[in-house]
């Protein structure tokens, strides 16, 4: 049974591969017809493609051949057409060349027979020379002589009327250019001058806060002038304060004080002697802030901190009631146009006139504000020509340089405008800062207020080093040292104050 099954199977398996050789057999003798027929197909295409291209190629080739030929055929044309050219501009050459050798020997010719002209002339000239000596008794020298004689008295006198004539011309051309710089110069250094000289105006949002600015009884007016020295004017004017004192600092922080609490909206004394500290805090740096913008709005390179810091405070001092920084600045613009006309460095010029009254912010009564404006700029090491501007504006140092020149010309003619200037208060402030530093040079004074134009004088102690019994006595002494020592035209009313103040805080 087992035989017969294992025959059975290995007949199924004869049978299974049979089928399926004879099927592969079939498609391959199929696919083989198929892609023999592809291959005659292509072989034909491409035997066509070929001699398709070989007649492409061979056109190609006889249109380049011919484009070749057209070209060296038309080179050749070029080449001939060229050389004719060049032909005719060698005979063209070779003809002019022709006409410069036959114009060459009519030359030659010419100067042989000029040369010969002018031997024959010399020889005829020589003969009249020997005969004017002859007749004229004189050699030829000698006439010379006697020419240049003549001529020299006939003209000496002509010579110097012509030299005193070119001198005039000369003068008179110099003032009028001189006067046309000046003239074009003054224009562009047009300057606002500012009346301020003794009282400030402050604006104020309504008239209600003239009333908070007085106080009960007075107490915030009083306490304002005790704290910053100035007085505060109040009247019906509407819309404004005023703040009046010699001292420009002080009138300055005054003022500032006032703007802050009424920006604030704060009137009390508590506040208002905070802000004032604070203020008189950053008054230094305010000064210098103010320097820094005179600097730019002229167009200067920043300088050493303390220079900008005198140039800020020159907004609060006054020289024969005209503002010292207005006239600074005024002085520096008119240099600068000076400069620019006379094609000096204009920057250094405008440098040098800014700070030539330098001197005012540090002198001392007695020195003179232009030598210790020199030795403040030396000390910096500033350009020698502003140093010697500043010293010799007023002729006491020579002047050396242009800049000089033109800073001191600057000067007289911002001073010398017409109301620029005036005296009167001028010497009055002066007596004033005297008055005031008389005072405070006594012992034991600790600050002086003066006020009501000089008829009212506030004496401030050291309570540390003054007692309340000892101020009957001490007010007689500044009493004295003021009839003394001063000058005043009216009664004065002098103010003797001792304040101590405690403070502690609470936790």
């Amino acid at each position: 049974m087992s035989g017969y099954l294992l025959i059975t199977f290995f007949i199924a398996i004869l049978t299974w591969w049979s089928i399926w050789y004879g099927i592969m057999y079939y498609l391959f003798r199929r696919t083989r017809t198929s892609w023999l027929e592809k291959i005659s197909s292509l072989e034909l295409k491409a035997s066509r493609i070929i001699h398709e291209a070989n007649i492409y190629s061979s056109t190609l080739i006889n249109e380049a051949q011919k484009k070749i030929e057209q070209k060296e055929e038309q080179k050749i044309k070029e080449r001939e057409h060229h050389a004719k050219k060049l032909d005719l501009q060698l005979q063209k050459i070779f003809d002019k060349e022709t006409i410069i050798d036959k114009k060459r020997d009519e030359l030659e010719t010419r100067e042989k027979k000029l040369k010969q002209d002018y031997d024959a002339l010399a020889i005829r000239a020589h003969d009249i020379d020997k005969q004017l000596e002859l007749i004229a008794w004189m050699t030829q020298n000698e006439a010379k002589q006697e020419i240049f004689r003549r001529l020299e008295s006939m003209l000496t006198k002509e010579k110097a009327d012509f030299v005193e004539k070119f001198s005039r011309i000369k003068k008179e051309e110099a003032e009028k250019e001189a006067r046309k710089i000046i003239a074009q110069a003054l224009p562009r250094v047009a300057w606002d001058h500012v009346s301020e000289y003794t009282i400030t105006s402050i604006d104020i949002p309504n008239e209600d806060f003239k009333g908070r600015m007085i106080g009960r009884e007075g107490r915030n007016i009083q306490f304002f002038e005790k704290v910053t020295g100035c007085e505060l004017l109040i009247d019906d004017t509407p819309g404004i304060v005023r703040i009046s004192s010699f001292d420009h600092e002080k009138r300055y922080l005054a003022a500032e004080t006032l703007k802050a609490l009424i920006v604030e909206g704060k009137m009390n004394p508590y506040f208002l002697e905070k802000k004032y500290k604070e203020l008189s805090e950053w008054f230094e740096t305010m000064m210098t802030e103010k320097g820094k913008d005179v600097l730019q709005s002229l167009w200067l390179g920043m300088m050493h901190l303390w220079l900008m810091t005198m140039i800020g405070k020159m907004s609060l001092r006054y020289s024969y009631g005209q503002n010292l920084l207005s006239h600074s600045i005024e002085v520096a613009k008119i240099s600068e146009a000076l400069g620019v006309e006379l094609g000096i460095d204009a920057s250094l010029a405008k440098k040098a006139g800014l700070l030539h009254d330098i001197g005012k912010i540090a002198v001392q009564s007695g020195e003179s504000h232009a030598l210790v404006g020199g030795d403040i700029l030396r000390q910096y090491a500033m350009d020698p020509h502003i140093i010697n501007a500043a010293e010799s504006h007023h002729g006491e140092v020579p002047m050396i340089n242009e800049i000089s020149w033109i800073v001191t010309a600057a000067d007289a003619m911002s001073g010398a405008r017409p109301w620029a200037r005036f005296s009167s208060k001028d010497i009055l402030l002066e007596k004033m800062t005297e008055m005031e530093k008389t005072i405070m040079n006594i012992p034991n004074v600790h600050k002086v207020h003066i006020m009501q134009g000089w008829r009212e004088i506030y004496v401030f102690v050291n309570p540390e080093t003054t007692k309340d019994e000892d101020l009957d006595d001490f007010l007689r002494i500044v009493a004295t040292t003021i009839e003394e020592k001063l000058d005043y035209p009216w009664i004065i009313r002098v103010s003797m104050m001792r304040e101590k103040r405690l403070m502690t805080f609470l936790k």
